[in-house]
């Protein structure tokens, strides 16, 4: 990071006077002799929360230099934004150079953005060294953005609901390499704002949302996670979902890792299965072991697409407990295509992940077969109807019944034909039976101003496993250029 330059003047309020006695200066040089005074600006201009967000500062401190070392101290350290400080004796009297220095301490290190050269004082009991305006001169820094938000009990936090649950604020903590939080760089925040959005300093960062009462003690801890900030990137907390505290039953904590993998209707869960049922989402439900009903849970929002099929926290998320757990595969908006619920509780022990492997069965078994129109003069090159120049056709679905070509399920009859689309979706066969489990095939023929484009045109073969499965595949369905 470039550092700034600091312009600056300094006077003595109180003029020296030595008596020919000798100040020796201690190890630590604090205490209660010397007062200090200072202001800042920020490029010129008095700062604001604003400007010292634009470059990164977040603190201005005064460094103590003496004969023993180089002190900071919390008494001589202010926000950006504030602008000025005047102490009481912070300091004892003694022989010091003085160094204005501008941090960025969002991510729990002391950056150095900005630092004023050395100045020498000599300083006697009762004197106030006034330091004149510093000016830090720092060009726009870069930053990522942290944000995050929170609800109570699945409701936006307001006065009411915060107290009912006795939260006075959130914090977001910085945690360590050993995962111990450091104060001086919590970000805390009023319950009942809801959300925060925060410039930080480029780099890797691992965090810890907490809720805490008017005494600051933790009442509720909602998750440790892990992540690396570029400059321009935004990492939104809990997967872009609000934090929910909740009353009484919580399963979230610091106990154990949550690994989740998925499948449906005995498909594993690609980007295509997904498609298939229009499902975009997999959302967790746990509940306490006694709500057989699963009347009163609490949603643990995984933020992964249906596609990816997998999920695993990194860092513990649920809290050692014995738990009801309920999965919903969703649609856009939120529909649940179709739901899966643990038999008998599962036990989340301390230390060992909670692995659950879901599979979710849909209303009615189903064939979905998707299309990819390849040219039958260059094997291996596929486009869509419009492009392959395919505009109408016919496809049927047979039932391998051990008979030669099987059973016709359904499909066009003889001759006729239908606008050609890249899939087709079939969940029930002659008069409206239910597809049976078992192996399909699907025929499908491609025309163009009526005329079949290729014969055969394909043939691809598919698997329903059980009731409520999928049978799912992609066929390669010639057309002639």
């Amino acid at each position: 990071m470039k550092l700034g330059k600091a312009l600056w003047a300094v006077a003595l309020a109180a003029p020296f006077v030595w008596g020919g006695c000798v100040v020796e200066i201690e190890p630590d040089p604090f205490g209660p002799e010397v007062s200090v005074e200072g202001a800042w600006l920020i490029n010129g201009a008095a700062p604001s929360a604003a400007s010292c967000d634009a470059v990164g500062i977040t603190d201005v401190r005064v460094r103590v230099l003496d004969g023993a070392g180089s002190w900071i101290d919390r008494s001589l350290t202010f926000p950006c934004a504030q602008g000025s400080f005047s102490t009481s004796p912070v300091l004892l009297a003694g022989d010091y150079d003085l160094v204005v220095e501008a941090v960025n301490r969002s991510g729990g290190a002391d950056v150095l953005v900005a630092a004023a050269d050395p100045m020498a004082f000599r300083a006697s009991f009762g004197d106030t060294i006034v330091l004149g305006t510093v000016d830090f001169v720092v060009d726009s820094v870069p930053a990522g953005t942290l944000q995050g938000s929170w609800t109570i009990n699945g409701a936006t936090p307001d006065a009411g609901n915060c107290a009912g649950l006795g939260i006075a604020e959130v914090h977001v903590q910085f945690l360590d390499g050993a995962g111990v939080p450091d104060p001086a760089s919590t970000l805390a925040y009023a319950c009942a704002t809801g959300g925060f959005s925060e410039l930080l300093v480029p780099g890797s960062y691992e965090i810890r949302v907490v809720a805490v009462d008017a005494d600051g003690v933790i009442i509720a801890t909602a998750m440790d996670q892990m992540f690396t900030l570029a400059d321009g990137d935004t990492f939104i907390i809990n997967g872009g979902a609000p934090v929910d505290f909740v009353g009484g039953f919580n399963p979230l904590g610091n106990d154990a890792v949550l690994n989740a993998t998925w499948s449906i209707g005995g498909q594993m869960s690609t980007d295509k299965s997904c498609d298939a049922v229009a499902a975009t989402s997999v959302e967790l439900w746990f509940y306490a072991p006694d709500d057989t009903e699963l009347t009163s849970g609490v949603r643990v929002v995984m933020g992964a697409p249906c596609g990816d099929g997998v999920f695993n926290s990194g860092t513990p998320l649920l809290a050692a407990g014995d738990y009801l757990v309920a999965a919903q595969l969703l649609a856009t908006g939120g529909a649940v295509i179709s739901e899966v619920q643990t038999a008998s509780p599962v036990t989340v022990g301390a230390g060992t992940p909670l692995d659950l492997d879901l599979d979710f069965r849909l209303d009615s078994s189903t064939v979905v077969a998707f299309f990819e129109w390849e040219s039958r003069t260059a094997s291996g090159t596929y486009t869509d109807c419009a492009t392959a120049g395919v505009d109408a056709m016919r496809w049927e679905l047979f039932f391998d019944d051990g008979t030669a070509g099987g059973a016709f399920v359904a499909g066009q009859d003889r001759g006729m034909t239908v606008a050609c689309g890249e899939e087709i979706n079939v969940m029930s066969g002659v008069g409206g039976a239910p597809l049976a489990p078992g192996d399909y095939d699907v025929v499908i023929e491609g025309y163009r101003g009526g005329f079949k484009s290729w014969d055969p045109v394909g043939i691809c073969s598919l698997t329903i496993d059980a009731a409520g499965g999928l049978g799912l595949s992609t066929c390669a369905a010639d057309y002639n250029p």
